[in-house]
């Protein structure tokens, strides 16, 4: 395993296992070490740096996601709130959704538990094999697929909305990766991407870093794209298809 995502499981090991009172009371200095980290990284490598960061491979993320008390802490770590953005961005209607980069199947999950969730045919991708077995025993009704992202195995115009979260981070070639997910979407269909706020992100195993900016113009080719901050650590943006399927 590459030593960032390494490094990046020993540290939600130890907060895992740290008593709450404790944690909550040295939260503050983790907090002023990470902005120490975010400058220093802004200063070598720029806050909106595309492909500078150190990507992780298959066996990488099938070992990530294979430990479950990784994942556990990974999901309860993941901001909720974030999901509930997205959740509320999601039109009236959709009857078919793919979720790029599933990771775990936690979205995928909240969805399904909604009442609306079971009007709507859920399919997630990962290229982690671990992910994806972790996640059909999460969300047993949804559909899952093991490939790469920026090679989806579906025809065009297939989905009412396709989303990825927290996955443009970890890629090369985030382009390829919003090409087929704009391909496979009806005309009309939408699209949300969330990445973390380049400015507070710190984590090492992380390929791209993303400012409002950046991510705008990753969708402006798309069509009008709207970037919305979510607290201070995240970033959503959202593009909706041309209904004649041809973009600007």
């Amino acid at each position: 395993m590459k030593l960032p995502l390494l490094i990046h499981r020993l540290k939600m090991r130890v907060k895992s296992g740290l008593p709450k009172p404790l944690l909550a009371a040295i939260r503050p200095a983790f907090r002023s070490s990470r902005r120490a980290l975010c400058r220093l990284r802004r200063f070598l490598v720029g806050e909106a740096s595309v492909g500078a960061g150190w990507p992780g491979t298959r066996q990488d993320f099938n070992d990530f996601w294979g430990e479950a008390t990784t994942a556990e802490v990974y999901d309860e770590q993941a901001r909720f709130k974030l999901d509930d953005v997205v959740l509320q961005m999601l039109p009236d209607g959709v009857g078919s959704l793919l979720d790029i980069g599933c990771g775990s199947g936690r979205f995928l999950g909240r969805l399904a538990r909604m009442p609306r969730g079971g009007a709507i045919r859920l399919w997630g991708l990962d290229f982690s094999d671990a992910a994806v077995n972790l996640a059909r025993s999460v969300v047993p009704q949804a559909t899952f697929v093991c490939t790469s992202a920026d090679k989806l195995p579906f025809r065009d115009g297939v989905f009412d909305a396709t989303v990825c979260l927290e996955t443009l981070e970890h890629i090369r070639g985030p382009e390829g990766v919003v090409s087929e997910a704009m391909r496979v979407l009806i005309p009309g269909g939408i699209l949300i991407i969330s990445v973390p706020d380049g400015e507070h992100d710190d984590t090492v195993c992380h390929v791209n870093f993303w400012n409002r900016e950046s991510l705008s113009q990753l969708l402006g080719a798309y069509g009008a794209t709207r970037v919305m901050g979510v607290g201070s650590s995240n970033l959503v943006a959202c593009v909706q298809k041309p209904a004649c399927g041809r973009y600007r």
